[in-house]
């Protein structure tokens, strides 16, 4: 502490030390960004499980509305740098679009790993993510739901349903 009298105020700071567990996995990817307002519900969707299955780490596709006041829709591809040239190409060659935006950028994801978990319904693989206290939280991979469901003549909702203990 200093010797400056502030009172009723202490002037000092307190500073504790500890650790806790490192369940967040920093890391540095690549954003791609584009924009349509000429392409057809099929085409988009094509296009978003071609750079699925050429490694891109996620891509979503939003509403916008452009300049011109044109409905359209920006696409948005998350890679690592390694695939970035190669994802590029594929928007690129798929949309009708003249050009994209990249950026790096940082995220942060929970720790997370694949399961196989025994279930009323046989075996399943669940997802399993590490909160950041350290709390383990399971969710069944929306594949194994549909197989399941498939398999058992019915709904998603009711495989859910019956993995939660309801009726």
């Amino acid at each position: 502490a200093g010797t400056r009298d502030g009172g009723e105020v202490p002037n000092l700071i307190r500073l504790t030390v500890g650790e806790s567990p490192e369940t967040l996995v920093a890391e540095s990817v690549v954003e791609l960004a584009l924009q349509v307002d000429n392409a057809s519900g099929e085409l988009i969707g094509h296009a978003l499980g071609r750079a699925m299955d050429a490694g891109a780490l996620d891509a979503w596709v939003l509403p916008a509305l452009t300049k011109k006041n044109r409905p359209a829709h920006v696409f948005h591809v998350l890679c690592e740098e390694a695939r970035r040239a190669r994802l590029e190409e594929i928007l690129l060659s798929e949309l009708p679009t003249l050009g994209l935006r990249r950026a790096r950028v940082e995220r942060r994801r929970l720790e997370r790993r694949v399961e196989t978990r025994e279930t009323p319904f046989g075996s399943m693989e669940f997802k399993v993510r590490v909160l950041p206290d350290g709390e383990e939280l399971a969710s069944p991979e929306m594949d194994e739901v549909q197989r399941v469901a498939k398999e058992h003549g019915i709904s998603a909702p009711q495989v859910l349903a019956r993995l939660a203990g309801g009726a």
